[in-house]
């Protein structure tokens, strides 16, 4: 298992191999979207889910995934 910590309102691409799925958690929310690449067309991504304050498993991917995690930070006003 590995880990990978994104600051406060960036963004990582995570390559995910065959077969496994990928936890992610945060305090706040996160955008997580699948990127999709065609031949010769520039890469697309599709939104698969949003985590709340909270931990969501995506996958298993049977053929592997590049996954972007967009977190929107935490804040402690609310």
């Amino acid at each position: 298992m590995s880990s990978f910590v994104l600051p406060q309102g960036n963004s990582g691409d995570i390559t995910i191999p065959a077969n496994e799925s990928i936890a992610v958690f945060c305090q706040g929310s996160a955008q997580v979207y699948r990127k999709i690449g065609y031949p010769n067309y520039p890469d697309q991504v599709t939104l698969i889910g949003t985590v709340n304050n909270g931990q969501t498993v995506f996958g298993p991917y049977t053929s592997g995934a590049t996954i972007v995690v967009e977190a929107s930070g935490y804040r402690d006003w609310e």
